[in-house]
This record gives structure tokens, sequence and C-alpha cells, in this order.
């Protein structure tokens, strides 16, 4: 099937479209990534819709120069609003369109009512208001923009489906009133080419911790649980918003580095550290994994779904509370579980099974089943609902002597009521949410039909009853 992807980014829908290329679908990437890039990656160039030279001067100014008065991020808006734009206006005929929340609006609403295509709305994140909530009780962390919380509302209520990474993130959907039905849960994978065991190197760090220094990855209560048990801690990865104590020597900061860099640094720590107060799944957690060190980490990441996946969980630490304390002490059993790995020779305690549900692979083959069921399902809606269109012309001719046109047109209302309810129920998920205006007329006929024929088959069945005491003389 045609399958486009609306991405500014490389992000995680790269690989994913890579995957959905080798299950043999037509998929189109948009995005601000030029070509070549993506080609480097592995994805087609002639299969990718760059916008880079006209984003390029934008995102130089916002990588490069420090704006006044939080100008950087609004800049970053108007940059993905402007890929959105841009993805709209070019946008060919697709029977899916899957969009990263925040960005894929214009094009969604352009795929739905010119293509009547499904809009798979992919969510890296808890719930937007869910992660809102978490950033406001913590006055200094880097908080939700707040433009974004419109954008990111229209596209849960216009998705077919919400694609998530992981179960905490389902749960904060369910929290805010999303219907489970809606909500499709696939972990991520990991590129087994760039990832692999690795031993540990004699002088390393008791604790890696890779991605951005913030408040929202929980590095607060990670700093404290270090100084608390006198452990040493390296970081890769951007500075945010809390401040690195560099002038501790047991801390070690690396600024970010490429990702095929990262299994150097994986190499130098006995084990990985995720803390995050809110981390749609963490994708270091299945990189550091397959290097071969022990897992901690928080419920509000993707640490308790990799359970579901690997066979061995002796590795894998998830803190019971969200305490400086309870950390520290999750800390020091994981490290005490990397003291009985073998010392200077390959560390891996996956088995191949646990390898290959972890894999890119893997991501591939669930989303590829989830395709398409779902646009196996969106046909037989659409067969339901022109089945229903052409009983109705046919019933409103059918004529059986001897028998009460009342009593006949209750008989086929009653077939044509079950036809449109299930094409409501299964074509829009329910009565609500209906998003394009097209499934709107299709809705608003349904309905009055079936009202129609409620009352008809009400007033049919009434008149009968009536006709029968009367023989009767009842």
């Amino acid at each position: 099937m045609k399958i486009a992807v609306v991405s500014p980014g490389r992000s995680h829908l790269l690989d994913m479209s890579i995957m959905h290329i080798k299950n043999g679908h037509d998929v189109t990437f948009y995005t601000m990534v030029s070509k070549k890039r993506c080609e480097q990656f592995g994805f087609p160039a002639d299969k990718v819709v760059s916008f880079f030279y006209i984003c390029a001067p934008l995102m130089f100014i916002f990588r490069k120069i420090r704006l006044p008065r939080d100008g950087n991020r609004h800049l970053y808006y108007w940059i993905v609003r402007l890929v959105d734009f841009l993805s709209a206006l070019y946008l060919k005929k697709c029977d899916i369109l899957i969009g990263l929340s925040g960005c894929a609006l214009l094009s969604a609403r352009k795929a739905k009512s010119r293509y009547h295509a499904l809009f798979f709305c992919d969510r890296g994140c808890r719930h937007i208001l869910s992660q809102d909530d978490i950033l406001n009780s913590i006055p200094s962390a880097r908080q939700v923009y707040r433009k974004d919380i419109k954008i990111e509302l229209e596209q849960y209520g216009m998705a077919d489906y919400i694609i998530l990474p992981s179960l905490h993130t389902k749960e904060s959907f369910i929290q805010e009133g999303e219907k489970v039905e809606k909500l499709f849960v696939n972990p991520y994978g990991v590129n087994l080419e760039m990832f692999h065991p690795l031993p540990l190197e004699s002088d390393g760090y008791d604790i890696i911790f890779v991605g951005n220094w913030s408040l929202q990855k929980g590095v607060d209560i990670l700093v404290d649980a270090c100084l608390k048990s006198g452990l040493s801690l390296l970081h890769v990865g951007a500075i945010v918003d809390f401040a690195f104590p560099e002038q501790n020597d047991r801390f070690h900061h690396i600024d970010p580095v490429n990702q095929p860099e990262l299994v150097h640094f994986y190499s130098k720590a006995k084990i990985l550290c995720l803390p995050s107060r809110q981390d749609g799944f963490g994708l270091v957690l299945f990189q550091a994994m397959v290097c071969g060190l022990p897992l901690v980490y928080s419920h509000y990441t993707g640490g308790p779904d990799l359970k579901e996946l690997v066979d061995d969980h002796e590795f894998l630490f998830e803190m019971p509370e969200y305490t400086v304390d309870s950390l520290s002490d999750t800390l020091l059993k994981a490290l005490k579980k990397a003291e009985q790995q073998p010392r200077n020779s390959i560390r891996n305690y996956l088995t191949p099974n646990a390898v290959s549900n972890i894999s890119w692979q893997a991501y591939g083959q669930r989303y590829n089943e989830f395709l398409l069921n779902s646009y196996r399902e969106m046909k037989n809606c659409l067969v339901s609902f022109f089945i229903y269109l052409f009983l109705e012309g046919v019933l409103r001719k059918w004529v059986i002597p001897g028998v009460s046109g009342t009593l006949l047109y209750s008989i086929k209302y009653f077939l044509l009521i079950m036809i449109a309810i299930f094409y409501l129920v299964k074509r829009n998920n329910g009565l609500i949410k209906i998003s394009t205006p097209l499934d709107k007329a299709y809705a608003i006929y349904s309905l009055i039909v079936i009202l129609s024929a409620v009352c008809i088959t009400f007033f049919g069945l009434t008149v009968t009853s009536s006709a029968v005491l009367l023989l009767f003389n009842i």
C-alpha cells in the first residue's frame, strides 16, 4: 500500500519507513532532512521529498544563534509548521499517512479529506496534557511549549490510530479519556549492526547516562543518588535545564556525538541508568542492553516493556519508588549484578530470541501486521457501507404480494439498521471524533436512516399487532 510519512527530522520514523519498504510498501518520506543524509541511513533518496534547502537557513539560526525570550523554541515551532505546510502542498495520493505528533496537521487533513487515507499519529511521549502536568510540578524544568498543546490535541482527535512506544504512554492516553481501541503500542527497535556486545574497559565508570541532561529525565535525583553512594558517572549528551556537577571528579561530561560513536562510550560503563519522570521509551535502553550493560530505569520509560521482549530479567532493575533512596539502592543492586559479569571479555546476557525481539525488523513486523489489519478493516467498513446503499435501493422496490407495506418496510429497515450501525461503529471507532467532511456526511446520512428506520419499525410493529388483535377479536 502507499504510505506517506511526515517528520521534520530523521527521528525513529526513518527507521520505521525503511522497515515498511522492506515489507513491500510504497513509502514516501516528507522531511527537512536532506536526501543524501536519508540515503546514508539506508532510505532510498528517490523516495524522499526534502525541504532541506528551504529550512536550512532557519535551522542554522536555530542551532547557532541564541535568541532572546525563548526565541529558539518559537523559531523551531514555525519551522515545524513550515514542514507540515510544505508536506501538505506536495502530498501525493496515499492509503495511510503516518505523521509525527506536533507536526503533521495540515498534511493529515489533506490525506483524509482528499485521499480518504487513514491517519496514524505517532506520539513518542505521554499524552501532551499528562506531560504538561508532570513538568508543571517542576517549575525549573523546561516546560511544554504552549502552542504545541493545541496542535497535539487536534491531531489526537483527527487520528484513526495513535501509535505509542510503551505501556506507560498508553496509560496516560487512557487517563485523558482516549479510547483503548485507538491506541497501538509498538516498542522501538535497535540497529544490531551499529550496537553489539562489548567488554568493559578497565578504567570504566560505574554509570553511564545518555541523552539530554534535564529534569524531565530525572538527572537531579541521579546526581543525589551518585553522591550518596559514592558512584562515578559518565554523561553523553546535551545539558538542558540542570547544572552538570563538573566540579566533582566523579562526574564526566561529553557533548552529543553521532549515534555510531555511542558504542565506544557504552564500553566505558558498568550499567546504564534512565530515571526519567516521563520518557516515551528511551532508545538508549535498547542500545545499552545489546552492548551488555545491566539497566536501571523508572516506571515512566520503556523499561517495563522490555520484560515482555526479553527472556532474562535478572539484568533489568526498575526503581520501586521515585525517590533518591530507592534509586540509590537500585543502582547498587545493578552494580552488584554487573560485578558478576566476566572481566576482559564480551558482556552479553541476551538470548538470540531476545535479540530478535528488540530489532528494528521485529518492530517493522509488528507494525506491518497492524497496518494490514487496519487497512483491511477500513476496506471492510467501506464495503459494508456500499452494501448498505445497494440494499436500500433494492429494498425500496421489494414487494411481496399479500404482505402489508408497513410490515415489509419494518423487515427492510431492520436489515438497514444493522448495516448502518456496523458502518458507523467500525469506520469511525464509535460515534464521536468523526474527522473528515466525507465521514460526517456518511455519519449524518446513516443516523437519519437509523432514526427513520426505528420510527417506521416501531410504527409497523404497532400497526401489525393492532391488526392481529382485531383479527382475533381480542
